[in-house]
């Protein structure tokens, strides 16, 4: 009977460990130049690319998303809300410490429209003001950068102009103008060269003392860089995918609650069980093993797995029972 390699238990393992969100999980390769191997290695630098990814995204996400509902705020008047600074002393903070001293000058006197000018301008989000009727008023650096219009060929033109969905079109400011505000809407922005720039859009209505729509403030965030990076990760699982499903050994992946997500073609050969008919199933289900000298239920080696947070091998004399009850020895 052929031995089953070990790393192919190291392999799951890692899977599972990522697949359930643990981005510093690691495997270690055993030197051999070969296709597990690269697997090992191919899952542990998917693994620190994610780790960084995640961790810088959501950082920068987290602070920028601020920045712009202060920007919003000081755009309507109200100069309370302020950014919040770190230590790291960068350009985020550069900006935030420029804002909340815009907010404080603003309720004591009255600040110059180009000290304002300065702090939109050095925004890295997009910012479009657009009035009532739905034209352009005014545009930031970051807007005519991603754009690749100049100042004077947006100013005064339709905001449909920017925007490469029928569907926003349609309704998107028309969904801004009922609710008064629209966030981390996903959208696409057209440049002016034909390229279509994946953005999170958010919006919010400009109202006067008697709530009278006085225009809106437009803000969009380029998120080419997050697709990119989905998009990497879904090829990878999907090479990931291929590989094991070309193994000659039989695999089944589960979640952490030991549901099946995932089953290639020597499992479904040896189970009885399709991919498609066993996944949400209880890896119990559809892995029914014995010990050939006793009968007794054998443990699934998931349920150790997550329980032990170890490699778990299955014990000597252990039988699968198909599921056309054909009693099939395994190890």
């Amino acid at each position: 009977m052929k031995k089953e390699d070990p790393r192919i238990k190291k392999i799951l393992e890692l899977t599972q460990q990522l697949s359930s969100g643990n981005l510093q999980a690691r495997g270690i390769t055993s030197g051999h130049t070969d296709d597990l191997d690269a697997i090992i290695s191919g899952l542990n630098t998917l693994a620190e690319k994610l780790s960084t990814s995640v961790n810088s995204i959501s950082q920068a996400e987290q602070r920028l998303d601020e920045i712009m509902q202060v920007v919003i705020s000081i755009a309507s008047l109200d100069y309370t809300k302020k950014a919040t600074i770190g230590e790291e002393g960068n350009h985020i903070d550069a900006i935030g410490m420029g804002l909340n001293a815009l907010g404080e000058e603003l309720q004591a006197t009255t600040v110059s429209r180009d000290f304002l000018d300065n702090i939109i301008q050095s925004m890295m989000d997009t910012l479009i003001v657009v009035n009532p009727d739905k034209k352009i008023q005014m545009v930031n650096r970051a807007a005519v950068d991603l754009l690749g219009y100049t100042e004077a060929e947006l100013i005064g033109k339709p905001v449909d102009l920017v925007f490469a969905e029928e569907g926003f079109k349609n309704t998107g400011f028309d969904d801004l103008i009922e609710n008064g505000i629209s966030k981390d809407v996903e959208t696409i922005y057209l440049s002016k060269d034909g390229k279509r720039v994946p953005v999170s859009f958010s919006g919010s209505a400009i109202r006067n003392d008697a709530s009278d729509n006085q225009g809106f403030i437009c803000v969009a965030r380029d998120i080419s860089t997050i697709k990119q990076a989905q998009d990497s990760q879904r090829k990878s699982e999907e090479k990931l995918s291929a590989t094991l499903s070309s193994i000659g050994d039989a695999v089944i992946a589960t979640d952490t609650k030991g549901n099946v997500v995932f089953m290639n073609p020597v499992a479904e050969e040896l189970t009885g069980w399709t991919e498609k008919e066993s996944t949400g199933k209880d890896i119990k289900e559809v892995f029914h093993v014995i010990n050939e000298e006793t009968g007794n239920k054998v443990e699934a080696p998931v349920k150790k797995v997550l329980k032990e947070g170890a490699i778990v091998c299955l014990a000597n004399h252990s039988i699968l029972i198909a599921r056309d009850k054909t009693r099939i020895p395994i190890d």
